[in-house]
């Protein structure tokens, strides 16, 4: 980009996942090697998979450990460092409740609730 103009568009290698039902949920490294990972999410099972990236070319891709929140109602919403360690974290909530994965790649090292409550229902975590 420059400014607010595009100077050139670049895909993915590959340039998604076969299965159309997972979306991107953000970017953030998740292994600690300094290069952003792709985070997604699946729209119907609400599993979770990664792409450790190298610039924009795919180097392995690995289902989250586990693959899935214990409860569905439970959307990724954010993912970034959040305590420190050098490995992106992801942020969840239910449109009432947020909750962490402490991510090491794609194993959960500790998951937790958040003391903050939205107070109201139907709000959604986003975030980087």
């Amino acid at each position: 980009m420059n400014g607010l103009n595009a100077t050139e568009y670049k895909y993915f290698n590959p340039a998604g996942p076969s299965d159309p039902n997972y979306k991107v949920v953000g970017l953030g490294d998740l292994n600690g090697d300094k290069k952003s990972d792709i985070v997604y999410q699946h729209a119907v099972t609400k599993e979770l998979a990664v792409w450790f990236m190298n610039g924009l070319n795919l180097v392995s891709g690995a289902m989250l450990n586990p693959s899935a929140p214990s409860d569905p109602s439970f959307l990724a919403g954010a993912v970034a460092d959040y305590n420190g360690d050098g490995k992106a974290d992801i942020v969840f909530d239910n449109g009432a409740v947020l909750a962490i994965w402490f991510m090491n790649g794609a194993n959960l090292q500790q998951g937790d609730f958040l003391s903050t409550a939205f107070g109201e229902t139907g709000w959604r975590a986003v975030g980087p």
